[in-house]
């Protein structure tokens, strides 16, 4: 399929996995995509413009390996439409925020913009709580940068606003961090 194209709702065979070396570059690539659309104005263009596959590549490489060598890792799932990667969602245990709270985390999810509105998001949120709720666990926190125009969909899934969990930093600009929780995660699925 060509990348460039936005697939034919009606016809898209969007598939959910794990993620495998040789993944990277499209993570890389949904990744940059996701973050220009989801924090232009939010964060400095400079940064935002220098994301590209190529220098997330190597990054998410390391990524994958860490959790292919771990059997207990969390979740590391991406969305396929017709052999491309369309997101990604990656996840921690314990949270890094209100772990008294929620024990598990999406700690980043993305969708490339050509592919929203298709149903990958929710896909990736709900067979990423039903492998953590596999492994145990129960209450689930997702977190963003206040500002983020896609904060409807996190409400919209279900997700409670969790305030206090402190700050982000990219490119010299600080921004407040918001935070989505579920604390029964088997409402997503």
């Amino acid at each position: 399929m060509n990348m460039l194209m936005k697939p034919n709702p009606n016809n898209a065979k969007i598939i959910i996995r794990e993620v495998k070396i040789g993944d990277e570059r499209g993570i890389a690539r949904a990744h940059a995509a996701g973050w220009k659309a989801a924090y232009r104005g939010i964060f400095p263009d400079e940064i935002l413009d220098g994301m590209s596959e190529e220098k997330g590549g190597p990054r998410f490489r390391e990524a994958i390996e860490k959790r292919l060598s771990d059997d207990n890792a969390p979740p590391f799932l991406l969305a396929e439409i017709d052999g491309g990667i369309a997101g990604f969602a990656s996840s921690v245990t314990p949270p890094q925020q209100a772990a008294d709270i929620y024990d598990c985390e999406i700690k980043a999810i993305y969708v490339d913009p050509r592919f929203h509105r298709l149903g990958i998001g929710k896909k990736l949120v709900s067979e990423t709580a039903k492998r953590f709720f596999d492994q145990g666990k129960r209450a689930m926190l997702i977190m963003t940068a206040d500002g983020n125009p896609y904060r409807a969909f996190y409400e919209k899934l279900g997700g409670k606003p969790v305030e206090g969990l402190g700050s982000i930093t990219v490119g010299g600009k600080e921004v407040p961090l918001i935070g989505f929780g579920w604390k029964d995660i088997r409402s997503l699925f």
